[in-house]
């Protein structure tokens, strides 16, 4: 995927909706640059051992949210296998349209953003402590929801 003029970045997943009208300024989407195909409205990125925690987002930011793309949502983790320990985080494109708005991530009970242990399988909890919700609105942007379809995606986790 061309996010910029000679920069490219695959995402490790990334959904895109049947059907997207053309671009319009109205809309907000854009065509990937050369290829008259939408962007993905939701991406999902994975950094094991190229990306610190604090650049997965920023990366997300500068490259997935910028003025040349129309991606709205984002879901990244980032695993320090070292030490068996993940972040996740969500966020969405910024209302101004440029910049990612991270809306949830891994914290502890200060609010502060925290590494989480990784549990051995089979464990009888899931590895997010509390739940992240993801609302289905910007993954199907600027189409309505299809029939069916929760007005929000929510990932799990025990506590």
């Amino acid at each position: 995927m061309l996010y910029d003029a000679g920069h490219a970045k695959q995402p490790d997943v990334s959904f895109r909706p049947r059907l997207l009208p053309s671009p319009t300024r109205q809309n907000g989407l854009k065509y990937q640059t050369g290829i008259f195909q939408h962007h993905p409205s939701l991406v999902f990125e994975t950094a094991v051992s190229d990306e610190s925690r604090e650049r997965l987002p920023t990366d997300a930011s500068d490259k997935y949210f910028n003025e040349n793309t129309s991606q709205q949502a984002w879901l990244g983790v980032k695993l320090d296998l070292a030490n068996n320990l993940f972040w996740a985080g969500w966020g969405r494109r910024n209302l101004t349209g440029m910049g990612l708005r991270l809306m949830q991530q891994a914290e502890d009970n200060d609010g502060l953003s925290v590494f989480l242990p990784i549990y051995p399988h089979p464990h009888p909890q899931l590895p997010i402590p509390g739940q992240f919700i993801i609302p289905s609105s910007p993954i199907f942007h600027p189409l309505a929801l299809p029939a069916g379809t929760p007005f929000n995606f929510h990932l799990a986790g025990g506590n």
